[in-house]
């Protein structure tokens, strides 16, 4: 009986206990947020995107939550190289302006993404700083799983253990802004045309 009175004290402390609802509610804090890429053995051909966070019950727009004045730039980690980007739109910053110097086209174009290399992204502003680490991949190698043989409904017997992944002889990138920086610089001084696309 005494050990029934004990469970019972000690089941009634528990739930009463328990029933407590002190939640601590969390103050929204405004936070920067950023999105970039970059690939090995190119050049820095993607935009990074910069904005803030917003709060749920924020009224806000979302193209009102981009940032158009902060400092981006991306460091290389082994021989401290910088690389400074550019405001050319609504949040989006990119290592060439809009209107480039030849300076600017040099700098560009012997920024080399190197595969093995690490890299800092970072990005200042008033309201915070971010830095973003990445290592890019000294290779990568893709091979197909082996999941055996497919039967088809046919009755045809294929090997999915053979998909060609190595399909990229004929590959050719092309750069479809190249053409508005020929004609720029063509307008500036027909010479640095010579000198920057060799």
């Amino acid at each position: 009986m005494k050990t029934s009175i004990l469970h019972l004290m000690i089941f009634s402390n528990i739930i009463f206990y328990s029933c407590d609802f002190n939640d601590q509610s969390l103050e929204y804090e405004e936070n920067l947020v950023v999105f970039g890429s970059i690939v090995a053995n190119l050049p820095v051909s993607d935009t990074v995107s910069v904005s803030r966070s917003a709060s749920i019950d924020e009224d806000i727009q979302a193209q009102d939550l981009w940032i158009d004045d902060a400092s981006v730039y991306i460091i290389d980690d082994s021989t401290k190289d910088s690389l400074h980007f550019f405001n050319v739109g609504s949040g989006k910053y990119f290592p060439l302006p809009t209107e480039p110097s030849l300076e600017n086209i040099e700098n560009y174009r012997n920024y080399i993404i190197q595969p093995g290399q690490t890299y800092h992204l970072v990005v200042n502003h008033d309201m915070d700083s971010v830095i973003a680490t990445t290592t890019v991949p000294n290779e990568m190698n893709i091979t197909p799983y082996d999941m055996g043989d497919y039967e088809c409904p046919d009755g045809t017997i294929l090997q999915t253990s053979t998909i060609d992944v190595n399909n990229l002889e004929n590959l050719q990138i092309e750069f479809h802004w190249s053409w508005r920086l020929l004609l720029i610089m063509k307008h500036q001084n027909r010479n640095l045309l010579k000198r920057v696309f060799r």
